[in-house]
């Protein structure tokens, strides 16, 4: 894969940025009953966007962020 979205790309593995529809997938990471432990306000859908949105402002104001994994 070439696509400029991807910041490392092998044959089995993506890494990109996060984009704003990435919220509606994350709701199932953080849905986990286990994941819900660590991170237990995140089962709203505001507060996914709000943590996708902070991703964003960290690859604007610092050049990096944390990264979607495919």
């Amino acid at each position: 894969m070439s696509d400029p979205a991807y910041v490392l790309c092998t044959p089995r593995l993506g890494l990109r940025h996060f984009v704003p529809t990435d919220a509606a997938q994350l709701a199932a990471v953080f849905g986990d009953p286990y994941a819900q432990q660590f991170y237990p306000t995140m089962s709203q859908p505001e507060a996914l966007e709000r943590w996708v949105a902070w991703n964003l402002r960290n690859y604007a104001e610092f050049g990096f962020g944390l990264f979607a994994v495919e």
